[in-house]
C-alpha cells in the first residue's frame, strides 16, 4: 500500500454517480493518472450513491482536479461544491489489543497483536514503529500485513469516517500459532486493535482554520470587520501603516466557506481581503454531533488508485472490471 498523505488536503469536492460503469472507470484510469503526478490528494468512493469524493488543498486544487478531468480526459461531471474535509485525532495514549480466532472445518484462522497509540503533535503525520525483536512473539513476516490494516484503518477514523492524523501506533507484543497464522489474519487483528484503540483514545474531530487577512482604509475598517460574527474570529491582530489597517484572525473555514463572496462585495473598492491555510484545531463540542451527521465521508471509504496494478500491468483492467461491476451493484 502506497503511503499517503493524510495531512496536507483540507477541502473535499464530490462528483455525483456517472452515467454509465464505463465512466466511472475512466474516471478511475484518469484519477491514477493525476496521482502519478500529484500525491497530495486522495479518493474515497460511496457505494451507497456511487460517488467519487476527492480530498485535496483548498478550492483551487480540487478545481484544477475536475478541470483536467473535464478538458484532459473529455469526462462529463455532475460536481457538487467544495466542502471542509475533517479529520480525526486522539487525545491520550492507549493500549489495545487485536485478537483474531477462527477455526471452520479443517482451517484455522490466527493473528494476535497488541498496539500502542499515542498523541503527536499537530502535522507531524502518522507514524509506525515495530518492536517485536523476538520472532517468537510475532514472526517478521506478519508485522507489514499488520503495519498496512493499520495504515487503512487510519484513512476512515471512528467518528465521522475522517482520516486520522498524527498518531503514533506502536506495536510492542502478540503471539502466532504455527499452523494457523496467516497475513490475512493479522491484517484483522491489526484492525481491530487499531478501531478499538481509537475508541478508548480520547478521539476527537479536527477542523481547518483559515488566516484571514482584510486591508482597508482606517477609517473604512470597522464597517468592514463588523460584519465577521465576533464568535468566528481567533488570535484577531490589527496593524496600521500610512493610513491603512491590516486585520488579521483565524476563522473556522467551516464558517468562512458560505462568507468569503460576501465579505468581499462589504470591501467593494475599499481594500481587500485574503485567504490562506492556517492549521487543524479541535472544532466546538456543540458541533461534533452535527459534523458527524453531516459527514460526506460518513458511507465512503479510501480507495487506493494503485491497487488494481498491483498484480501487473497485465492484470489491472481484469482487476479494475472485477471491483466496478462490484461497486455499481
Amino acid at each position: 500500500m502506497r503511503p499517503i498523505n493524510f495531512v496536507e488536503p483540507y477541502m473535499i469536492i464530490t462528483i455525483n454517480k456517472p452515467k454509465t460503469m464505463n465512466e466511472l472507470k475512466r474516471m478511475l484510469l484518469a484519477l491514477k493518472r493525476c496521482a502519478e503526478e500529484d500525491s497530495n490528494f486522495m479518493v474515497y468512493l460511496n457505494e451507497t450513491n456511487k460517488q467519487t469524493i476527492i480530498a485535496g488543498n483548498g478550492e483551487q486544487h480540487l478545481h484544477s482536479i475536475v478541470d483536467r478531468l473535464s478538458s484532459e480526459f473529455h469526462l462529463d461531471m455532475d460536481v457538487l461544491k467544495p466542502q471542509v474535509l475533517y479529520k480525526e485525532t486522539i487525545r491520550k495514549t492507549v493500549r489495545s489489543e487485536g485478537r483474531f480466532v477462527r477455526q471452520s472445518s479443517s482451517i484455522g484462522r490466527y493473528g494476535h497483536c497488541w498496539i500502542e497509540l499515542e498523541p503527536k503533535l499537530r502535522d507531524t503525520g502518522n507514524e509506525f514503529v515495530n518492536n517485536i525483536v523476538d520472532e517468537n512473539v510475532i514472526p517478521s513476516e506478519y508485522i507489514p500485513s499488520v503495519h498496512e490494516s493499520i495504515q487503512r484503518a487510519m484513512t476512515c477514523g471512528v467518528l465521522g469516517n475522517f482520516p486520522v492524523v498524527d498518531v503514533k501506533v506502536t506495536l510492542y507484543n502478540g503471539s502466532f500459532h504455527q499452523s494457523d497464522s496467516n497475513q490475512m489474519s493479522y491484517k484483522i487483528a491489526g484492525l481491530m486493535a487499531f478501531k478499538n484503540g481509537m475508541k478508548q483514545a480520547d478521539p476527537v474531530i479536527l477542523e481547518p482554520i483559515m488566516k484571514l487577512t482584510v486591508e482597508a482604509a482606517e477609517c473604512n475598517l470597522p464597517d468592514v470587520i463588523n460584519e465577521i460574527p465576533s464568535m468566528w474570529g481567533r488570535k484577531e491582530e490589527i496593524e496600521s501603516k500610512d493610513g491603512i489597517s491590516i486585520w488579521t484572525a483565524d476563522v473556522p473555514l467551516r464558517e468562512l466557506t458560505n462568507f468569503t463572496e460576501t465579505l468581499k462585495f462589504k470591501i467593494g473598492g475599499r481594500g481587500s481581503c485574503s485567504v490562506v491555510f492556517g492549521y487543524y484545531d479541535a472544532v466546538p463540542e456543540n458541533r461534533k454531533e452535527t459534523i458527524i451527521h453531516e459527514s460526506s465521508l460518513r458511507d465512503a471509504y479510501y480507495q487506493d488508485l494503485f491497487f488494481w496494478s498491483k498484480w501487473g500491468k497485465e492484470e489491472e483492467e481484469h482487476h479494475l472490471n472485477n471491483f466496478i461491476e462490484s461497486f455499481w451493484e
